[in-house]
């Protein structure tokens, strides 16, 4: 949790960037989705601003839910880490080593 003071600095993007580029370099993906509820605007941004693109709507639970997507391909971080043939640095040592 961040201090409502702190909201809207930026530290929800950043986190959201860190994780992405976290997730390119250690799970075996293609496709990383983030859900969030429509009306939560800042969390939508959020989603944005790293790249995720709206992909559907559905209703949970009576509430309506939006799921952001983002392929490897389509990310600035993912495709920074992705190398030649789809792989990424460390997957291509541990490869050269066995």
């Amino acid at each position: 949790m961040i201090r409502r003071s702190a909201w809207g600095r930026g530290f929800a993007t950043e986190a959201a960037q860190a994780g992405l580029a976290w997730a390119w370099e250690h799970v075996a993906t293609d496709h990383i989705i983030s859900m969030t509820h429509p009306e939560n605007a800042p969390s939508v941004r959020v989603a944005e601003k790293i790249g995720e693109h709206l992909e559907r709507r559905y209703v949970e639970n009576a509430s309506e839910v939006c799921v952001y997507g983002v392929h490897r391909r389509e990310s600035s971080s993912g495709a920074r880490r992705q190398g030649a043939g789809g792989h990424t640095e460390r997957q291509r040592i541990r490869s050269n080593r066995s």
